[in-house]
């Protein structure tokens, strides 16, 4: 939810005037391309939160109290740099951790490029106002991904289903992410028009 608030909170603030507490507005409103928005306020409204926050875990005490178990605690080894070498092997003959880091790491190539500079692509493709493209990119974007990340876990909570179903399973959504990501390419406005001196033709 954090994104998702992140996107929302800079839509109501993009709303403003950049010098929200200034008598000289401009003429056109936030729709227009010119106007510039209160970015900048967001940060403040979270950094507060932040400060409410931080004071709140002042209120901890420096030390848990010692709880008394009859567990006996066996001290591990210490790790040393030799290990490294072997538990590296180990690691790389793993399969399936393998591929589902290479599967993690093929997923956030593109959310992480897409969904950073998705406010603005949405303003110049489809011509939305900042505060717009926020609001859209917050709701549906990255709220539809979590919506997608809870409802899996509650299902696989539930049925407990068996590994290869759940393979099944993130390979049919990947699938659905990437038919979904090449559409996307093809879906847009006709660009502006713009005059060109002969010059420059």
């Amino acid at each position: 939810m954090g994104p998702v608030t992140g996107f929302i909170l800079g839509s109501l603030c993009t709303r403003l005037y950049i010098y929200p507490f200034s008598d000289d507005y401009p003429e056109y409103g936030p729709s227009d391309p010119r106007w510039l928005g209160a970015w900048w306020l967001g940060m403040v409204l979270i950094s507060f939160f932040l400060f409410i926050a931080s004071l709140i875990m002042f209120g901890f005490p420096s030390r848990l109290s010692k709880v008394k178990t009859s567990t006996k605690v066996v001290a591990a080894p210490r790790p040393h740099i030799r290990d490294f070498p072997i538990a590296l092997k180990r690691l790389l003959k793993n399969r399936i951790l393998v591929l589902r880091t290479f599967s993690s790491v093929f997923h956030l190539l593109p959310i992480s490029g897409l969904y950073t500079f998705l406010p603005k692509y949405l303003e110049s493709q489809f011509r939305l106002a900042a505060h717009e493209a926020n609001m859209v990119a917050g709701i549906a974007g990255i709220l539809v991904m979590g919506l997608g990340i809870f409802g899996s876990g509650m299902w696989i909570r539930r049925r407990e289903p068996s590994a290869r179903n759940v393979a099944a399973w993130v390979a049919f959504s990947a699938l659905c992410y990437a038919s979904g990501m090449f559409a996307l390419m093809f879906v847009g406005c006709e660009a502006d028009d713009f005059n060109v001196p002969s010059n420059m033709k």
